[in-house]
Formats: structure tokens, C-alpha cells, sequence
């Protein structure tokens, strides 16, 4: 006989197993891509013939507000998953 906690039967599931690696691996590459993905969309519509749209300059600050929210959103939670530390409590 074992003497294995809750927590340990918890761990050994193959659902909780998957969400580590999940989370392990998504958030970097949703990090990643979007910040290419991001960065070329706010450089091709700052072009001189784009730019005098007002739907260009509706794009670009969707696309600059998605990379803030990749950064303080995804990768905020990615750190406390990571590290069990929140950077909002550094100072």
C-alpha cells in the first residue's frame, strides 16, 4: 500500500499531465508569432500609400493593443505558472 496524498493521485492524471504541457509550450509560441505577426502588420501599415487610410490607422492601434495584451496578459500568467511568482508584486 501507498501512502499518496490527493494531491499526488491529482498529478498523476493524464488530463493534468496535458495541461502542463500546454502550457508549457502554447503560450511561447502564441508570444511569439503574435509578436511577428503583430510587428509586420504595424510595419506595413505605416506605409507612405497605406497611411492616409483611416482604417490603416484603425489597424495599427488594434494591432499595437493585441501586443500589449500578449505582453501583459499571456505573458504575465505564463511567468506565474512558470515561476509561481506574479511581477506585478516586484517592485
Amino acid at each position: 500500500m501507498t501512502n499518496q496524498t490527493d494531491s499526488d493521485c491529482y498529478k498523476q492524471l493524464s488530463i493534468y499531465k496535458a495541461g502542463v504541457i500546454i502550457w508549457k509550450v502554447v503560450p511561447p509560441v502564441f508570444i511569439l508569432l503574435g509578436t511577428i505577426g503583430n510587428s509586420l502588420s504595424i510595419l506595413v501599415l505605416n506605409r507612405r500609400s497605406i497611411r492616409v487610410s483611416t482604417m490603416a490607422l484603425f489597424l495599427t492601434v488594434l494591432a499595437c493593443s493585441d501586443l500589449l495584451v500578449l505582453y501583459s496578459g499571456l505573458l504575465r500568467q505564463w511567468l506565474i505558472y512558470l515561476f509561481y511568482t506574479d511581477v506585478r508584486h516586484i517592485s
